[in-house]
């Protein structure tokens, strides 16, 4: 499946900084380096065993349970149109048919659209709990804001310090 290449990114400095706090060490300095690190593992490491089948199967369906029970074969198969083969034989999953994957692919894209529920579209930094959402567009711009402290007084902090 294709990622949009500030995702991609974004994906490789999350996971990166989550291996760094497991105190990974070696961990390839840019994403064309640890991708190719990371082929050549898969390459010599990842082949089918039955522990993988399990635990594939399980992740798979805790997936497919969050959607209604009508649902759970179509899910089970957009999932394995997600992997790549190799990902498909190392999970020991079926193979999904030529055009499933385009056909995903577009699905997915779609839901990048606005949609009804936001017309507009929508930046992440604007979703979640107002307070929130407004606490760091002001950390953001530097608005200075009071907060509570330990000791129960208000603590003023931002631009005005």
């Amino acid at each position: 499946m294709r990622i949009r290449a500030g995702a991609r990114l974004g994906y490789y400095y999350f996971w990166r900084a989550v291996g760094t706090r497991m105190g990974i060490r070696n961990i390839p300095e840019s994403y064309e380096a640890f991708d190719a690190w990371s082929r050549a593992y898969e390459r010599e490491h990842c082949r089918f065993a039955a522990s993988n089948q399990r635990v594939g199967s399980a992740t798979r369906d805790l997936f497919a349970s969050w959607f209604p029970a009508v649902l759970t074969p179509l899910v089970r198969y957009a999932i394995y149109a997600m992997f790549d083969d190799e990902t498909i034989a190392a999970f020991g999953f079926p193979r999904p048919l030529p055009l499933t994957r385009p056909l995903l692919r577009g699905a997915l894209n779609f839901t990048d659209s606005p949609n009804r529920t936001r017309p507009d579209g929508y930046r992440i930094a604007e979703l979640g709990p107002q307070r929130l959402v407004d606490a760091e567009r002001r950390r953001q711009t530097g608005e200075a804001t009071d907060r509570r402290v330990s000791d129960g007084t208000r603590q003023r902090s931002g631009s005005g310090q």
